[in-house]
């Protein structure tokens, strides 16, 4: 229900040509990714009792515990990669915000209040 919403946005043509050109021309932060998905596998190991389970938990008692445990590096690896591409995309922005007020600098009274 809660993953509804992401999945209709990627039936937008203008969205899914934008995630494209972002994997085009922006350095993708792979190790953060791989640091994300691997403990996304374990701690769903841990959590529905799956094949990795005996690997990660020797002690029933602290299935919980370890499953939390094991999403914190879930979390700081997503946060890792949305700020590493938050940070490459700042730039970009600026030199399009820098170029926006360079046209209006051609009018010089257009903020004034007469």
């Amino acid at each position: 229900m809660f993953i509804t919403p992401v999945v209709l946005m990627l039936f937008s043509a203008q969205l899914r040509q934008e995630i494209m050109n972002k994997f085009k021309t922006v350095k993708f932060p792979i190790w953060s990714f791989i640091l994300a998905l691997t403990t996304l596998i374990i701690a769903d190991s841990i959590e529905h009792s799956r094949f990795l389970l005996p690997v990660f938990l020797h002690d029933i008692a602290y299935k919980n515990f370890m499953e939390e445990m094991y999403e914190f590096p879930i979390i700081w690896g997503l946060f890792e990669v949305t700020y590493l591409l938050m940070k490459q995309d700042k730039p970009i922005l600026e030199t399009e915000n820098q170029s926006t007020l360079d046209e209006f600098s051609a009018y010089p009274n257009i903020h004034k209040y007469e």
